[in-house]
């Protein structure tokens, strides 16, 4: 008879200066089937959260939006795989977009629901970014702006190489297709890389189809 593979759990740490803030928060997470509380601080220690290496960060911003920026580095140099959910008081959009910019998964109020608290952590744990619905147009908007900005940068003849990469060409295939050297090719890829603040094809090619012009 085989054993039943033991699911592994969400590793979640907390750090919130409001005490009775950071219990809540921790017993909410204990009571989960899927998660597991990692630890609690009430600030921002690199070492600490080396050692815990938790796979999910929630991090209390309120005291220190001016050094969000610095807080949500610090914990993805301590660990760069996990989730760093910014968790605020302030329904802010520019304290969110700060957010983003510092690389956060998540900006999640704390006038929030048990169940919204716990249905926001599981959505990063996907790999998807959350941000509280009443600040969401101003991602979508940021989105779509940088994509636009994104798009406007690229040259005619690095947009023709894209729709080629969206269709799965390789450099080899692209250059005969252009009649281009693959030399030529691939410089013309380094560069949509950089413009497009990328490192994959993949990326290029799922950007090109949401952006609509593959």
């Amino acid at each position: 008879m085989f054993a039943t593979p033991v699911k592994e759990k969400l590793t979640v740490l907390v750090i919130e200066r409001q005490a009775l803030l950071a219990k809540a928060i921790c017993q909410l997470i204990a009571e989960d089937d899927d998660l597991l509380v990692a630890g609690s601080a009430d600030k921002v220690d690199p070492q600490a959260i080396a050692a815990l290496a938790p796979r999910l960060i929630i991090l209390d911003a309120d005291d220190s939006i001016s050094n969000l920026t610095a807080l949500v580095a610090d914990c993805k140099r301590a660990v760069p795989s996990a989730h760093v959910c910014v968790f605020s008081e302030f329904l802010n959009s520019d304290v969110l977009l700060r957010a983003l910019s510092a690389g956060a998964d998540a900006y999640i109020m704390k006038d929030i629901s048990p169940a919204e608290m716990l249905g926001s952590i599981k959505t990063v744990a996907q790999g998807n970014f959350y941000a509280d619905p009443r600040l969401s147009g101003v991602v979508l908007r940021q989105r779509a702006q940088r994509r636009e900005r994104d798009i406007a940068e690229l040259s005619p003849r690095e947009t023709e190489v894209v729709r080629l990469i969206a269709q799965g060409l390789s450099n080899k295939e692209i250059s005969q297709r252009l009649l281009l050297s693959d030399k030529t090719i691939k410089n013309h890829v380094s560069s949509i890389f950089s413009k497009l603040h990328m490192t994959a094809r993949t990326q290029v090619a799922i950007h090109a189809i949401r952006s609509g012009f593959a």
